[in-house]
């Protein structure tokens, strides 16, 4: 039998990396060979972002790379980049298939039905209004230590900087058995860790009958499966409900890592940007969750130059940040994104010059800089539990681990310790990395 070969490229969020993960699966059930998107395949997929510029071209970056590896390979682009602006991507040469996010659950049927023909087909059906609960489960990341599951969705609100409603569709949960079921299945096939995704993650079963929230999911999840440590991606700051702070404070298998969109330190760009918080409000949070649990590491996303944002805005943002103890800072330079509110209410006129952004990102990624070495500083002498990662650094020959509160640490490990949990010492933390050193074998 011939055994056409496909490689994934996946970008931007981890719910992207999760559903690269089920296309994967389908194919590889289907007899497609999965191999590295460095490799030569049959058919390359580039699973798009499309939440700023750069996304946009890192997507087309990577089907120029496609077409270079191959120039007869088959080119599918799939996901939210197609979701939003499909005619585009079906208009670059080479290109063979679009799918946008609901279809691209079906793509071995899709790729299995298509002729030899060159002509372009386009496949983006309307997004789903609820959760159907069916969704094909994973047992297996290709070339990852940790899995992915995603638990929810779409989102209702409407940042006026945002596109993703229309990428992603309403705020959908998959059902709470589903998502247990699906935990369940990659703790038996042997991931340690499980990250947890959503576009909204926050508003975990809103939409749902059993008037179910995310706290209430990881209680379950805690009890009915044998996770060892869950870790939660991106929590919006109005959406840390009691309940929710309780089980993080309260629960070692739950990581000491939050992300916490910021996106402004200053209350009318928030308020420009129909943000459902105050900077007070935002300070608060983050106060009580250092207090609730030792050694947490909290993030934040800022976006920088929103047309909102003038000199005495940015000012107030810097200044708020480096008061706020955080731990890290994901910068990114606002991008007008048409279709949102953003782009119909402010003209290019009222836009901040691309120089002044770029001087601005380079203050706040200083702070972030300062902000990590600090933290990760403070927990030099620390036990840490550490994921052992696949990855091995080619300066010292050590072998990448993550812990549970976000440090990458080097330890001295061999293949047979990648993917478990090994207990080590910080001894030091330089640049960007720290030293760690084994106090323990695997679990």
């Amino acid at each position: 039998m011939n055994t056409r070969s496909v490689a994934f490229c996946t970008l931007g969020c981890k719910l992207n990396q999760f559903e690269s993960a089920q296309m994967a699966g389908q194919l590889a059930d289907a007899g497609f060979k999965v191999v590295r998107f460095d490799q030569l395949a049959d058919i390359y997929v580039i699973n798009t972002c499309t939440v700023t510029h750069k996304g946009d071209h890192r997507c087309r970056a990577a089907i120029r790379k496609a077409q270079r590896k191959n120039a007869s390979a088959a080119i599918v682009v799939a996901g939210c980049g197609c979701q939003v602006a499909g005619e585009t991507y079906a208009s670059i040469p080479g290109v063979t298939l679009i799918l946008g996010n609901r279809d691209k659950m079906d793509i071995a049927a899709i790729l299995k039905g298509l002729g030899n023909d060159r002509d372009v087909v386009s496949s983006i059906s309307p997004h789903q209004q609820h959760s159907t609960g069916n969704e094909p489960m994973i047992d297996r990341f290709f070339d990852y230590s940790r899995a992915f599951v995603k638990v929810q969705e779409g989102c209702d609100s409407q940042c006026a900087y945002c596109i993703i409603p229309r990428a992603r569709g309403p705020n959908r949960s998959m059902k709470p058995d589903w998502v247990i079921e699906q935990v369940q299945r990659l703790v038996e096939a042997g991931y340690q860790e499980i990250v947890l995704c959503g576009t909204h993650l926050g508003t975990y079963g809103s939409d749902l009958n059993e008037a179910l929230s995310l706290a209430a999911l990881l209680r379950r999840m805690l009890d009915e499966t044998g996770v060892r440590r869950v870790r939660l991606s991106s929590i919006e700051p109005r959406e840390f409900t009691d309940e929710l702070i309780e089980a993080i404070v309260s629960e070692t298998r739950i990581c000491r890592h939050l992300h916490i969109p910021l996106q402004s330190g200053c209350d009318s760009v928030l308020c420009a940007m129909n943000r459902d918080y105050t900077t007070a409000d935002y300070s608060a949070l983050i106060k009580r969750l250092k207090r609730g649990r030792a050694g947490i590491c909290i993030g934040a996303d800022v976006i920088v130059g929103f047309p909102a944002e003038f000199s005495r805005e940015f000012e107030l943002t810097s200044e708020f940040i480096q008061d706020l103890d955080l731990s890290y800072l994901h910068v990114f330079s606002y991008s007008t994104r048409p279709g949102t509110p953003a782009a119909e209410k402010y003209r290019s006129s009222d836009l901040i010059p691309s120089e002044e952004i770029k001087s601005r990102s380079k203050i706040l990624r200083g702070i972030s800089s300062a902000k990590r070495h600090a933290f990760c500083t403070s927990e030099v002498g620390s036990k840490l539990d550490v994921l052992v990662l696949k990855k091995i650094d080619e300066k010292s020959g050590r072998r990448l681990s993550l812990s549970d509160n976000y440090i990458n640490v080097l330890v001295d490990a061999d293949a047979l310790f990648a993917g478990q949990i090994i207990d080590v010492e910080l001894t030091s933390f330089s640049g960007e990395l720290a030293m760690g050193e084994r106090t323990s074998v695997p679990y």
